[in-house]
């Protein structure tokens, strides 16, 4: 694997005039790396040659500069995991390359590649509550990639669309986890039930499954919310702490022996969604939820939409337009 470095990372390294490039990769298996500072932190932005994928590590350490091979390839792995793509396809990938080789850039003005990506990335830090606490950011990787980018060509691309597509073409099969899980939604507002059904790659996670329900239920996440289950004794108790926690506890983990899930979303009311199993999936070829069914329009949160129509406090479910925004959603 070759890593093109900007001046500044490459002299933040350990010893990097000892890495030499013996010979070119292919495209993707060649990545640009740059050091730059976001919020005041060393910030490293990773952008492969082939695809234009981007990977952003926030709060780099010198200890993680020392041993930047290990940080290199843990990036990818991670970030290739958290697209839901098959361990299996993963280690393919590194089996086909080669021991991390590092070259400078010769001329870093010149790199439209990583300026685009650098400015996408800084973009994204003005959403705190999308920057993780690990030097692994990957909402703020996941939205980057979802930015078009102007091919050679002219024409428009999408980093992650690109990506699973070289990936498919390496490995000559499906890449994605088809394990998932199908999950009944449902609330009450006065005396109708609301309900949405919904197909979820089962290793989402809970900060991702909070932003779907969102999506189902046409919310715009102005509140605060929590995960409940029952204990033991019948009561009902949190499942995580805050959001940090949210993003290392998925589905799997929480879904089994018929566990139900409670979503509470609140300010001056408080809607209470119930999430139950319906069946377990082992041949979803996908990596974003599906949204199969709903019925009964959703309460409005706090928008512009309900100030300036008081009387419009219900908004109608389009099926349609909900997997449109789910297609987009990161994992």
């Amino acid at each position: 694997m070759l890593i093109h470095c900007a001046t500044k990372l490459l002299s933040q390294l350990k010893e990097p005039e000892e890495q030499v490039i013996v010979e070119e990769e292919h495209p993707l298996f060649t990545w640009r790396a740059t050091l730059v500072k976001i919020e005041r932190r060393n910030t490293i932005i990773l952008v492969n040659e082939s695809n234009h994928y981007v990977i952003v590590l926030y709060g780099v350490k010198a200890k993680q500069l020392n041993s930047f091979n290990n940080t290199i390839t843990d990036a990818i792995q991670k970030a290739f995991f958290e697209e839901n793509i098959r361990k299996e396809v993963i280690e393919a990938y590194f089996s086909k390359t080669k021991n991390i080789q590092l070259a400078p850039i010769h001329d870093e003005k010149e790199d439209i590649m990583l300026t685009n990506a650098c400015h996408y990335a800084k973009a994204q830090f003005g959403d705190r509550q999308m920057i993780a606490p690990s030097i692994h950011q990957t909402e703020i990787t996941q939205a980057v990639n979802q930015y078009g980018v102007e091919h050679e060509d002219g024409e428009f691309i999408y980093p992650n669309e690109e990506l699973y597509a070289d990936l498919e073409e390496l490995v000559e099969h499906s890449i994605f986890n088809q394990e998932a899980v199908t999950l009944q939604l449902t609330m009450q507002k006065g005396q109708a039930a609301i309900s949405r059904t919904v197909v979820v790659p089962e290793k989402m996670t809970l900060r991702t499954l909070h932003k779907v329900i969102q999506i189902l239920f046409s919310w715009e996440n102005f509140y605060k919310h929590e995960f409940k289950r029952k204990s033991s004794d019948g009561n009902e108790e949190s499942v995580v702490s805050g959001v940090d926690e949210e993003r290392e506890v998925r589905l799997s983990d929480c879904l089994v022996g018929g566990d139900m899930l409670y979503h509470y979303y609140a300010d001056k009311t408080t809607w209470k969604v119930h999430i139950t199993v319906e069946n377990w999936i082992d041949d979803y070829d996908v990596n974003y939820p599906t949204c199969t069914g709903g019925k009964g329009g959703s309460p409005m949160d706090c928008s512009i939409e309900l100030l300036l129509d008081p009387r419009g406090k219900v908004r109608r479910f389009n099926i349609t337009s909900v997997n449109e925004q789910l297609i987009e959603l990161a994992l």
